[in-house]
């Protein structure tokens, strides 16, 4: 086997030069052999456990402290001391008591520090649900499921919707019209993001730029494709990123927590005060050696010894380190209670010595379910009459007011007819599902779809002709009803180069098939002239009115907002009686260049503005924040636009003046210089105020943390919830695992 380059820009080669490079058939797959050999050198699809401590060196970490070792110290003499003595008075307490209550209470101290780790330990393991995965591999002509550790380089391996990648994979081949996957976890993108198997012409791409690599860890939110494992392991982006953990470990030391740093700095004062005194007092007492009554010189000098041992554990605090540890146990109790886990003791006091928190905004900041936000449409009969309506709501629960809704919109006890459209369109248009589980309202498909089904329940509540059932137990209800009445005939997915996807749907209550259509607004717009309104009926477009509605969606578009346009073709051609496959028209639905022309007369309903919303909660936590002098940094892999309209609404930006100064991507701020990024970051010390950092990779997190505790001697804790936050989590004086999904890390 000849060697494999695995530097190689895979990403910037076209299909065959891949499989060229990898040295692999796409046809019959490697032999049973190859792989074999290929395992043995690259080693297994593995990334490298982290040892955990054992007993012993949990034992070793509470005897480590100088304060504690200054006790036992003076514990061990005074026990030897005490079998040379001649206790005569049995009422006494005999002397070798003290130092047994010594070694009792350092003995409890540390039972109780090696409780509390393994408590965590036992804890974190119980959160924990990374998946083992399988993987789908053509192997000697034949396809068969392997463990995903024996994946090796130049495997060809199938993914589906639903699975998690195995490895990193470059993708070859599409057997669905498209592939997306959700990489937030990852690189923090919030929308699902969609893959090619076309090369990047970029040889230096960052994460989010490469477009045909499918990442390991990620989940596929829809589509099947075929892909050829390029990396494997620790070289996985994965891999890189528990590499750049294992770093910030080595660089970071274990006991840079204030309370440590000032244990240490006490005992090291006691310990030099104390041994000063200790000699003071017995050079004073020489001439006092020879006194017969000790019964000799030597004597006498050990006499004095004991004395100034004596003074020596008087003058050090034994019961310290025992309330220290008892008051910090009490404090992780609490906050177990309130579901958040200490994993280091110490790191209790940390967190009320911050003074800078740095936050990842995806499933942190905001929700990580993307919700519709507001809602464009005709209030009335003529297209001037377009009117935007703020939709409520943060999560998947379908419940929020749409304010003026039942003013404008509700005509009697049904919904006015482009309501009524509109929600069939979304329903109708939309391969997501809404579910309940453990009490909350999950979906499963693209965030987007189901977002849009949301809508529908929440329009659902309006219409006082459906009696509907409580959310939890149908979270999805109103479509369900609209479904039910509709025959859907064909789809027709979404295509890059018409930036829409549409299904056509039959219905006993209308003659000849409709086609529901959603997508960008100004593809649509374009091919638009006509709009519905609130009576049902289709008016006329106007220039003028379109040129509104496209500065209404430049508007949402500027706030962060993802806008998608509605829209229904009521003349569908040679597709009005299509029935199936049988039908003459099929073959314009087999090539999807056929599809924009199919899409050619829309009648825009409505636009759509969705989000990943912040966290309702998020907002006068930040104001308590500044309240208690601590400034919040927010760090995400997602777009500036994106990073910079969620920290306008939770308050870390207040106007958009702040943005040249307070706003930066990761390679914007990474090419700076250090003095530059010292000034950057100087603007939120001393001053609790906020900064924006976008578009950045695992490695710029850890840098800008690591540039706040180690250049600019800031107590800084780091908060997310995905795998890319990992390494600045480690880097950070204190690191916050957010969520169920932050156990990852």
């Amino acid at each position: 086997m000849a060697e494999i380059d695995l530097t190689q820009p895979f990403h910037t080669f076209p299909v065959e030069k891949v499989v060229n490079a990898v040295q692999t058939n796409l046809q019959t797959g490697l032999t049973l052999g190859e792989a074999q050999a290929r395992l043995a050198k690259y080693g297994p699809n593995e990334l490298e456990k982290e040892e955990k401590e054992s007993i012993w060196e949990k034992i070793k970490e509470q005897f480590e402290d100088n304060l504690v070792r200054i006790l036992l110290l003076a514990a061990v003499i005074s026990f030897v001391i005490s079998q040379f003595e001649d206790h005569e008075e049995s009422h006494a307490v005999p002397p070798w008591v003290e130092p047994c209550v010594i070694f009792t209470i350092l003995i409890l101290n540390a039972a109780v520090g090696i409780w509390q780790d393994l408590d965590a330990e036992r804890a974190i393991e119980a959160l924990k649900d990374l998946q083992s995965p399988h993987a789908l591999v053509l192997r000697d002509k034949n396809w068969g499921q392997i463990e995903a550790k024996d994946l090796v380089i130049g495997d060809i391996v199938e993914i589906k919707q639903g699975d998690r990648i195995p490895a990193d994979l470059r993708m070859v081949d599409l057997k669905t019209i498209t592939l997306k996957t959700d990489q937030s976890i990852l690189t923090g993108e919030v929308n699902p993001v969609n893959k090619t198997t076309d090369p990047i012409q970029k040889d230096k791409a960052a994460v989010q730029d490469k477009i045909n690599f499918l990442f390991s860890g990620t989940l596929v939110s829809n589509g099947t494709a075929i892909g050829i494992v390029c990396n494997t392991g620790m070289r996985t982006e994965i891999g890189k990123i528990q590499k750049e953990v294992q770093d910030a470990a080595k660089e970071k030391q274990e006991d840079d927590d204030p309370l440590s740093k000032r244990l240490d700095e006490f005992g090291d004062k006691l310990a030099k005060y104390v041994t000063y005194i200790c000699i003071i007092c017995w050079v004073m007492n020489i001439g006092n050696f020879s006194d017969p009554a000790y019964g000799g010189t030597i004597m006498g000098a050990l006499y004095y010894f004991k004395v100034a041992v004596a003074l020596a554990v008087a003058a050090i605090p034994e019961g310290l380190p025992a309330v220290i540890t008892t008051c910090l146990a009490l404090g992780a109790r609490r906050m177990a209670k309130q579901k958040a886990i200490v994993r280091k003791l110490p790191k209790v006091q940390t967190l009320g010595c911050t003074t800078i928190i740095c936050s990842d905004k995806t499933g942190t900041l905001t929700t990580n379910e993307m919700c519709v936000k507001e809602m464009v449409l005709l209030s009335g009969q003529e297209a001037s009459s377009i009117t935007v309506f703020p939709v409520e709501g943060t999560s998947y629960h379908p419940e929020g007011k749409i304010d003026g809704l039942d003013a404008k919109l509700v005509k009697g006890n049904g919904l006015a007819g482009n309501l009524t459209r509109l929600c069939q369109s979304m329903a109708l248009c939309n391969e997501s599902k809404l579910y309940a589980d453990k009490g909350r309202v999950q979906r499963n498909g693209l965030p987007t779809e189901a977002a849009l089904k949301v809508l529908v329940e929440k329009i659902g509540k309006y219409d006082k002709s459906f009696n509907g059932k409580p959310i939890l137990d149908a979270p999805q209800q109103y479509n369900d009803k609209i479904v039910n009445e509709f025959t859907k005939r064909a789809t027709l997915e979404f295509t890059r180069d018409r930036k829409s996807m549409s299904v056509l749907v039959s219905s006993k209550n209308e003659k000849g098939n409709v086609l529901f259509i959603k997508g960008a607004p100004d593809y649509l717009l374009e091919k638009s002239n006509f709009i519905l309104n609130s009576n049902g009926e289709v008016v006329p477009l106007k220039a003028q009115d379109k040129n509104q509605l496209l500065s209404i969606v430049k508007n949402l578009a500027e706030k962060g907002l993802r806008t998608l346009a509605i829209c229904v073709q009521e003349e569908c051609g040679q597709l009005s009686d299509y029935d199936g496959p049988k039908h003459p028209a099929h073959n314009q639905l087999i090539d999807t260049n056929n599809y924009k022309d199919l899409e050619n007369k829309p009648i825009i309903i409505g636009v759509v503005a969705l989000q990943d919303p912040p966290r309702p909660e998020v907002k006068r936590s930040i104001e308590k924040c500044r309240e208690a002098g601590i400034s919040v940094i927010m760090i995400t892999g997602d777009i500036k636009e994106t990073a910079q309209s969620i920290a306008m609404q939770i308050g870390i930006l207040h106007n958009q003046s702040q943005f040249p100064t307070h706003s930066f991507t990761g390679l914007e701020f990474s090419t700076m210089g250090e003095e530059k990024q010292k000034k950057v970051l100087e603007q939120v010390i001393g001053r609790p105020s906020g900064l924006v950092f976008s578009r950045t990779d695992p490695s710029h997190k850890r840098e800008l943390v690591k540039l706040l505790t180690s250049q600019l001697n800031q107590i800084a804790a780091m908060t997310g919830d995905g795998v890319n936050d990992a390494p600045a989590l480690k880097q950070a004086s204190i690191g916050i695992a957010m969520g169920i999904s932050g156990t990852e890390i």
